[in-house]
């Protein structure tokens, strides 16, 4: 979406996507719980049978979530840096030139 429809993260989105993801991650938990067995949807009841990027994640419940949240947080960060910078040196500039001004 970045580079092919010129679009770009912002604070809103990012707690958008946070309050979805919160959201699908409650909804995947009740599933889990109420279906029992071999329910695991989000990965997030137990890790899974075959080995995967998810076995780094702990097996209780809520480390995983605050894994999944810090992780989410971590890649919104790096994605939003470029635009950070370029917003405060766009700021300085202006700052630059009103104060020539």
């Amino acid at each position: 979406m970045i580079f092919v429809h010129g679009m770009r993260p912002t604070w809103r989105s990012f707690i958008k996507a946070y309050i979805a993801t919160v959201v699908m991650a409650a909804i995947a938990f009740v599933a889990n719980m109420l279906i029992g067995g071999e329910a695991n949807y989000l990965y997030m009841a137990k890790p899974e049978a075959t080995k995967s990027i998810l076995d780094f994640l702990p097996a209780n419940y809520a480390l995983r979530v605050l894994f999944m949240a810090a992780a989410v947080t971590l890649l919104f960060f790096l994605s939003y840096l470029p635009w950070l910078i370029r917003d405060r040196k766009a700021k300085k500039a202006i700052a630059v030139r009103t104060a020539e001004d």
